[in-house]
């Protein structure tokens, strides 16, 4: 065997590694989920609180009768003029939330519960992408679905924002990594699917941006160490040695 293949078999396995692999990330993937869900299934109940007043129930009579269009000319607030703060797949999120459940707090917070979920989940796969380690990649989404920092965005209503940007970018971030691991040297159609999550990230809470930093980053990553584009640290060493 030589020592690119040597050096490839050991830095990285497959992401579904066949059908057993796929059921081991499936089985992973659920206990991530299960992670991320069960600290908050006892908020269901909570009433709006804070910013969750101004936000829903002041902006309900608008959204009776509005369509989407009508939504995305306003700022965050509405008619409120607290802030000029624009956030349209945020606030779009909250017109079809109470067009499905009105103005009942459980309905709000079962999708916030929803989004922070599904971001764990897509952390799992960013993991795995990048390190190639199902345990690995596991015990990271678990640990970052159960940690407190994400009381406040998950239990608030109003915390839908800092989720929805979130996903996105973790999103974008996992569809960037996949491309670059499989060694695209062109601009391939997940390049368009990234710079739409990027773009969907920015719209629901400015932070979003950041991801084009962490891109960056990546790259420069993958270049000093021999990660990412296809997990071949042997070759990057050999160009060094060379």
């Amino acid at each position: 065997m030589s020592v690119s293949e040597s050096s490839q078999g050991s830095v990285r396995e497959p992401a579904g590694g066949g059908p057993g692999g796929w059921v081991v990330t499936l089985l992973w993937a659920a206990c991530v989920a299960a992670a991320a869900v069960g600290p908050y299934v006892g908020t269901l109940g909570n009433d709006f609180v804070f910013d969750d007043r101004p936000i829903v129930l002041c902006n309900a009579r608008d959204w009776r009768h509005d369509d989407l269009i009508q939504v995305l000319k306003r700022d965050y607030w509405g008619d409120q003029r607290i802030d000029s703060l624009y956030r349209p797949v945020t606030t779009i999120s909250y017109v079809l939330n109470y067009r499905m459940g009105e103005d009942r707090p459980w309905s709000y917070r079962a999708i916030n519960i929803a989004l922070h979920a599904v971001c764990c989940v897509c952390l799992f796969g960013l993991t795995v992408a990048l390190f190639g380690d199902r345990r690995l990649a596991g015990l990271a989404a678990i640990l970052f679905a159960v940690h407190a920092v994400h009381v406040e965005p998950v239990a608030q209503v109003v915390g839908r924002a800092e989720l929805l940007a979130g996903l996105l970018a973790t999103a974008a971030l996992w569809v960037y990594v996949l491309d670059r691991r499989d060694r695209r040297t062109t601009p391939t159609w997940r390049y368009v699917v990234v710079l739409a999550l990027a773009a969907l990230a920015m719209l629901s809470k400015e932070s979003g941006i950041a991801v084009i930093g962490v891109m960056v980053f990546y790259d420069v990553w993958s270049l000093r160490f021999g990660r990412g584009a296809g997990g071949d640290r042997g070759e990057a060493d050999r160009r060094r040695a060379g």
